[in-house]
Parts: C-alpha cells; sequence; structure tokens
C-alpha cells in the first residue's frame, strides 16, 4: 500500500490509541535532583553483593 499517512513515533501507554505524558526532567517526574550511581551504588551496596553470584 503506498499513500498513507505518516505518523510520527509516539510512546504508547500499553492502550494503541492513548499516546503516553513524557516528563522533561527528572525533577517533574520525581519532584527531586537525580541520584547519580555512585550514591546509589554506596547506598544499596549490600543488596548489589548479594545478588552476585
Amino acid at each position: 500500500m503506498t499513500g498513507g499517512a505518516v505518523h510520527p513515533p509516539r510512546t504508547m501507554t500499553g492502550r494503541m490509541d492513548c499516546p503516553a505524558a513524557t516528563p522533561s526532567t527528572v525533577q517533574d517526574l520525581l519532584g527531586r535532583e537525580p541520584v547519580g550511581l555512585d550514591p546509589r551504588a554506596t547506598a544499596h551496596r549490600q543488596e548489589l553483593l548479594d545478588r552476585l553470584p
């Protein structure tokens, strides 16, 4: 089929008729500054080590 409408890609909520809303920043989504990898790894060190084989 040719000549159809071209639709831009959208993030979907799982229902094909509803586009998802995407916040612009971590602060908009969580209401706080983002946490980097080092502080997160330090805070969850033992939990991360327990998951190793």
